[in-house]
């Protein structure tokens, strides 16, 4: 691929991103979209800036993934509880 490729493909995309961002502006001008800066505030302050959300997410992630190769066993059919029971029990 030469650059004249590589430019040309560039400004397709930029041209997309701007026909997207103007489509976006239109809905909020006409209200179909409603974009209150206060609310989206008030929900970073209430839930995302406290710890505990993002300690319950990581929580959630790091136990819902399906550690295959790293235990042995069948443990593709096991509940998410079972999984970090059976690590801790492997590890004592």
């Amino acid at each position: 691929m030469n650059n004249t490729n590589i430019i040309l493909r560039l400004n397709t995309i930029e041209k997309k991103i701007d026909n997207i961002d103007q489509k976006l502006t239109d809905l909020i001008k006409n209200n179909v979209i409603i974009y209150d800066q206060l609310k989206i505030d008030h929900l970073y302050k209430r839930f995302i800036k406290k710890e505990y959300v993002l300690i319950i997410i990581f929580i959630f992630f790091a136990f819902s993934w399906n550690p295959k190769t790293a235990l042995s066993g069948d443990i593709g059919s096991f509940p998410i509880y079972r999984i970090p029971y059976k690590s801790i029990k492997m590890l004592l």
